[in-house]
């Protein structure tokens, strides 16, 4: 019977506990409505603005080149390109992921 009782007063407690962070979240949400007692990764990074994704990135590139590989590190892209068909790659472009901008190109003399 003791045993019935402290389950029924521990369930209460946590009816109780639960209800009152239910009606915090109501109030946090109306004071502030991006509120989340819970943050996601993609949460951060839209407040940190890295949200806003590239959408297209468009690469001058001479007609005929081919893209050898590429490679990710960190926030940056490198993207190894052939742009005679010839000798294999022969130009790499660096890319900022976050913003898209072309930061670099690399021409590599064979």
């Amino acid at each position: 019977m003791h045993a019935l009782k402290g389950i029924v007063v521990f369930m209460g407690l946590i009816i109780v506990t639960l209800m009152v962070l239910i009606v915090y979240g109501m109030i946090q949400k109306a004071k502030n409505p991006d509120f989340s007692f819970f943050s996601s990764d993609k949460t951060i990074e839209q407040q940190s603005g890295k949200a806003d994704a590239i959408q297209d990135v468009l690469l001058d590139l001479p007609r005929g080149s081919t893209i050898e590989g590429t490679d990710m590190t960190g926030e940056h892209m490198a993207i190894r390109v052939d742009t005679d068909g010839k000798n294999g790659a022969d130009t790499i472009i660096v890319i900022d992921i976050s913003s898209g901008k072309i930061l670099s190109r690399l021409g590599l003399n064979p």
